[in-house]
C-alpha cells in the first residue's frame, strides 16, 4: 500500500486500479473486491472474467 502511495502521482489509472486490486486480492478471503464503478468503465477493458474456485 505504501509503495502504490508513493507512486499514485506517476501511475495511470489502469496501474492505479491494477494496484489496488491487488490490495484487496492480498486479504485472500475470496470475498474481498473491488467496485470500481464509472472510473473502471473508462477504462480499456476485455470482456473477461476470472473467478477462483476449489477444483
Amino acid at each position: 500500500m505504501q509503495r502504490l502511495q508513493a507512486q499514485a502521482g506517476s501511475l495511470t489509472g489502469a496501474h492505479l486500479l491494477a494496484g489496488l486490486a491487488r490490495i484487496a486480492m492480498a486479504a485472500g478471503d475470496g470475498h474481498t473486491n473491488l467496485d470500481f464503478g464509472q472510473l473502471g468503465q473508462a477504462l480499456p477493458q476485455a470482456p473477461v472474467r476470472f473467478r477462483w474456485s476449489a477444483g
